[in-house]
């Protein structure tokens, strides 16, 4: 460790969230003083966050509320309470909702997260069948075209989202082909944004009979 310099190993500090970092404070005086740094947590704030004013505050304090703030919303997000209570995608409440995620999702570079969840908690609803889930879709178009444009083939790929979302062992035939149905809707309403990858007699049928209305 005497070895390393200090800005080696502030690079291998900004691989940390901020908690870590302040944990790390009682390690020794060397790590004290390292994660007591301004520019350390500029990094962090900038790199985890996308934050780059702090206005009156530290550096530290920002990235230490900013972090906290974060771990809070994540922790408390309730996609389910979202997916079961929407009746109008214009409803102010969902559009509250809507934004803060995407804000968090961009701001935080979530955005493979936030549609895992998005997708999960949409098929695992009771209500899947009575929402038109290209609506849903719609509200988060951009946060869908994100991902999309992050993916290797710059489409998202269906048998991810199919892996996610169906569960083999537990659930009904019925629920199940009810989810692919649901899914090759959304397929077919933003074929831009997926890759069809899946090879199942089920979802071949289903896209089928779709494509055939």
């Amino acid at each position: 460790m005497d070895s390393i310099s200090s800005d080696s190993l502030q690079t291998i500090f900004t691989y940390l969230d901020v908690g870590e970092i302040s944990r790390k404070c009682l390690t020794n005086h060397l790590f004290s003083k390292l994660c007591s740094s301004e520019t350390l947590h500029k990094i962090k704030l900038s790199e985890d966050y996308s934050i780059v004013e702090k206005r009156n505050k530290s550096w530290r304090s920002k990235a230490k509320e900013v972090y906290i703030e974060s771990i809070s919303f994540w922790k408390n997000v309730d996609i389910d309470y979202y997916v079961n209570n929407i009746s109008d995608t214009n409803d102010f409440m969902s559009i509250m909702f809507e934004e803060t995620l995407i804000d968090h999702a961009f701001r935080e570079r979530k955005e493979f997260f936030t549609i895992e969840l998005l997708f999960k908690g949409f098929f695992s609803s009771h209500l899947l069948q009575s929402i038109d889930p290209r609506r849903i879709c719609k509200n988060f178009i951009k946060l869908l075209e994100k991902v999309a444009s992050s993916s290797p083939k710059g489409k998202m790929s269906i048998k991810w989202i199919l892996d996610l979302i169906v569960d083999d062992y537990q659930e009904t035939r019925v629920y199940y082909h009810s989810k692919i149905e649901v899914l090759v809707g959304i397929y077919l309403k933003y074929d831009h944004l997926f890759i069809d990858d899946v090879n199942s007699n089920e979802w071949k049928e289903e896209l089928s009979k779709q494509n055939g209305r």
